[in-house]
C-alpha cells in the first residue's frame, strides 16, 4: 500500500546485488557463533582474552557502519536498511568488544534525520487505512498508559515503544518505491534467517537437545522470543522467493524457510 510505481519489478541482478551485499555485511559474525548467549559462556575474568579472539567482529561492524553512513547521505534511504540491520539482526550484539554496547543504532537514526531532512525526497507519510489505524493504536497507548497500575515502568516501556513506532513512520515515509520496499525484506529476511540456518545447525549437530537463543540483550535474546520472530519472517523469505527469479537463490530461500521451521 505504499505510493510510488509498483509497475515494473526489480531486476534480478539488483536482487542479488542485495543478497550479495548482506551476505557481505553478515559475514564476520556467522563464524564460532555459540548456540548461548555470548556473554553468558565467557566468565567474567575471560572477558579481555573473548575480546581479543573476536575483535575482528567489532572492526567488521564499525566498518560496515561507516560505510552504511557514508550512503546515507547520499541516498538516506539506505540508512532505513542499515537502521534494519541492527534492529533485527544486532550484529554488534554479535560482538564482544567495544562494539557489544555501541549505540549504533541512535548514531544511524541522527544521520538518517539528517539526511532525510536536506534531502529532495517527499515527506509526507502515506495515509493509507493501515498507517490511520496504527496512529490511533499508538494513541490509544498513550491513553492506556495513564491508566497503569505501576506508572514508573509504564512509561519507561511507553518511551521505548514510542522511539519504535516513530521509526516506523519514518520508514513507511521513506519507503516509497517497490525497490526500496523490496530492499528493506531482503534486509529483514537475511537478519533472521542467519539465525534460523545458524539454530538449524545447532539443532542438527545436538541432536535437538541444544536450545537457539539470539543476541545476548535484544529484543530476541530468549529462544521463545527469537521462535517467535522466525515464525512471522517465513512469510516475508516467500515473498523474497517469488520476487527473484535466480535458481540459486530461490533454492536457497527455500532451504531458509526449512531452516526457520527446525530451528522453531
Amino acid at each position: 500500500r505504499l505510493q510510488g510505481d509498483w509497475s515494473s519489478d526489480v531486476c534480478s541482478s539488483d536482487l542479488c546485488l542485495h543478497l550479495a551485499a548482506f551476505l557481505v555485511t553478515s559475514a564476520p559474525c556467522c563464524f564460532n557463533m555459540p548456540l548461548q548467549p555470548p556473554r553468558a559462556l565467557w566468565p567474567q575474568s575471560d572477558a579481555q582474552i573473548a575480546g581479543q579472539r573476536f575483535f575482528v567482529r567489532d572492526y567488521a561492524v564499525f566498518g560496515v557502519t561507516a560505510v552504511g553512513l557514508a550512503l546515507t547521505l547520499w541516498r538516506p534511504w539506505i540508512g532505513v536498511l542499515l537502521y534494519a540491520w541492527f534492529s533485527y539482526m544486532n550484529p554488534h550484539r554479535l560482538c564482544y568488544g567495544p562494539a557489544f554496547n555501541f549505540p549504533f543504532s541512535l548514531v544511524v537514526v541522527i544521520v538518517l534525520l539528517l539526511s532525510w531532512l536536506f534531502a529532495r525526497e517527499p515527506k509526507r507519510l502515506p495515509l493509507t487505512m493501515e498507517t490511520v489505524i496504527l496512529m490511533l493504536f499508538t494513541a490509544w497507548m498513550t491513553v492506556t498508559t495513564f491508566t497503569a497500575l505501576d506508572q514508573a515502568a509504564a512509561w519507561l516501556r511507553w518511551e521505548q515503544v514510542m522511539k519504535i513506532m516513530f521509526m516506523a513512520f519514518v520508514i513507511f515515509a521513506m519507503l516509497r518505491t517497490r525497490e526500496r520496499l523490496d530492499s528493506f525484506v531482503w534486509v529483514v529476511v537475511l537478519s533472521l534467517g542467519y539465525y534460523g540456518v545458524r539454530g538449524t545447525i545447532g539443532t542438527l549437530n545436538s541432536g535437538g537437545a541444544a536450545r537457539v537463543y539470539g543476541p545476548d540483550g535484544t529484543f530476541i535474546a530468549d529462544n521463545n522470543d527469537l521462535a517467535l520472530a522466525m515464525v512471522t519472517v517465513i512469510p516475508l523469505v516467500i515473498y523474497a522467493w517469488t520476487i527473484t527469479s535466480r535458481r540459486l537463490v530461490r533454492m536457497g530461500l527455500l532451504a531458509v524457510v526449512g531452516c526457520l521451521a527446525i530451528a522453531v
